[in-house]
């Protein structure tokens, strides 16, 4: 147990069930608990289910890795298909309709990109259903950028009021 800045910090081993409902019955205040990543949330939003249900499960999403890995995907897979430079017009064209705003292209590509297996076990879509599964169990997500809350809201129907755009950057005044 940590505290900083007034919030107090819980570091619990995965599936130690006995650590974390004593964890949780000495928090008889607790009002939330944040995942920072949709694994953690996999791994420990069941317990404030069980034992805390009143608790606002809040997740951040850090960034939408499905979306990040099949973009990741689609440059390495246009780099080996002998497109040339790896970022030319052709490619930069396919990644900019990956982006609801710049067309509709978004959903197949995605789909398309996320289907393929990834190095070390990593596969888009088993993340993509990982991430979308994660942002149904909260109760809010806290998303980086608009663009990402547009997809989850616009292509995979997520209830815009279960988000909240919390980007990294920001404009200064």
């Amino acid at each position: 147990l940590s505290t900083h800045h007034g919030i107090k910090l819980h570091d619990v081993p995965a599936n130690k069930s006995d650590i974390m409902q004593d964890m949780l019955s000495d928090l008889p205040n607790l009002r939330a608990v944040l995942f920072d990543r949709y694994f953690a949330e996999e791994a420990y939003s069941f317990h404030f289910h069980r034992w805390k249900p009143n608790v606002l499960r809040i997740l951040d999403m850090q960034d939408f890795h499905a979306l990040r890995l099949a973009r990741q995907d689609m440059v390495e897979t246009s780099s080996k298909n002998g497109y040339g430079d790896w970022m030319n017009d052709a490619l930069m064209d396919r990644l900019m309709a990956c982006i609801p705003a710049h067309g509709d292209g978004m959903r197949d590509e995605l789909q398309h990109h996320t289907t393929r297996k990834r190095k070390k076990g990593k596969n888009a879509s088993d993340i993509l259903l990982r991430e979308l599964t994660s942002i149904h169990r909260s109760d809010l997500t806290l998303v980086c950028s608009m663009e990402e809350f547009d997809i989850l809201t616009e292509v995979f129907n997520i209830d815009p009021g279960k988000l909240i755009l919390a980007p990294f950057f920001s404009e200064e005044n």
